[in-house]
């Protein structure tokens, strides 16, 4: 593998996949994920994770290029390089060892509708997404994640890093300037307070 780096790749969503939630006293409801549900979404600041658990530390992250989202016609796919931490290890061989080889995902509805007679919830659109999560148990069988081998893929997620990794010092840089420009803007009010006090004080002391 590249550089020896840790990267898994998955579907944490799967659309059109009908899964049963949970069953009580022989009632079973069961749920489905639109294929445009994540239209719209907000999926600026995911965070992977283990078990949707906050007693593991964070794995990866959307906003530092570590986890990368792609919506296809399949789902949510996942690519994510995981922390050189020892959970992240840890993590890293379960999934190799394929222990672990499902997903999940932690979100916010916008929009779901309830079929009665199928017993049938439709998740039609997510707000916002928090996370996704390498699972021991998923809601959804049909998702999954293995170790990224292919050095073509490796490559394609290693640019997106990149990519988001100048994005986030143009944004810094951008941030420094508005920074410099907002300090500028106060110096020149609190110089025009002071000519107006010093007028005040000189008109004041005439007056005497």
């Amino acid at each position: 593998m590249a550089n020896d780096t840790m990267i898994i790749e998955g579907y944490a969503i799967v659309f059109n996949e009908m899964t049963m939630l949970y069953e009580v006293d022989g009632i079973k409801l069961y749920e489905v994920i639109d294929p445009r549900a994540l239209q719209g979404a907000d999926l600026s600041d995911v965070l992977l994770k283990y078990n949707h658990s906050d007693e593991v530390f964070v794995l990866a992250g959307v906003r530092n290029g570590s986890l990368q989202l792609i919506p296809d016609s399949k789902g949510l796919k996942v690519r994510a390089e995981i922390a050189n931490i020892s959970a992240g290890r840890d993590l890293f061989e379960l999934i190799k060892t394929r222990l672990l080889d499902k997903m999940s995902f932690a979100f916010t509805v916008a929009e779901e509708d309830y079929d009665k007679d199928k017993r049938l919830k439709t998740i039609r659109r997510i707000k916002k997404l928090w996370d996704c999560a390498v699972v021991s148990v998923p809601a959804y069988p049909q998702t999954s994640v293995s170790i990224l081998r292919d050095e073509t893929r490796i490559k394609d997620f290693q640019n997106h890093k990149l990519r988001v990794a100048k994005e986030r010092v143009r944004s810094m840089a951008d941030d420094g300037v508005n920074d410099i420009q907002k300090a500028k803007q106060k110096y020149n009010r609190l110089s025009l307070m002071k000519a107006d006090i010093d007028k005040t004080l000189k008109d004041w002391e005439v007056k005497r």
